[in-house]
C-alpha cells in the first residue's frame, strides 16, 4: 500500500489541493449569500441601540418613582 502511495504521490497532492480549494470556496460562497446585507444591519443596530435607551429611560423613571 505504502508503495502504490509513494508512486501516485502528486496525484494526491492534486487531490488534496483541489479538495481544499473546493472547500474554502464553498465555505466563502455560503458566508457571502448568508450574510446580512449591510443597510440591514445598520437598521438593526440603530434599533438595538433604540431598545437600550428605552430601557435605561424606563429603568431611571422607576427609580425616580420609587425613590420618592
Amino acid at each position: 500500500m505504502f508503495t502504490f502511495i509513494k508512486r501516485h504521490w502528486v496525484a494526491y497532492l492534486v487531490g488534496a489541493l483541489i479538495a481544499l480549494a473546493l472547500g474554502f470556496g464553498v465555505a466563502y460562497a455560503v458566508g457571502v449569500i448568508g450574510s446580512t446585507p449591510e443597510a440591514t444591519r445598520i437598521e438593526q443596530a440603530e434599533a438595538e441601540q433604540e431598545d437600550a435607551e428605552a430601557s435605561e429611560d424606563a429603568s431611571a423613571e422607576t427609580d425616580a418613582s420609587s425613590a420618592s
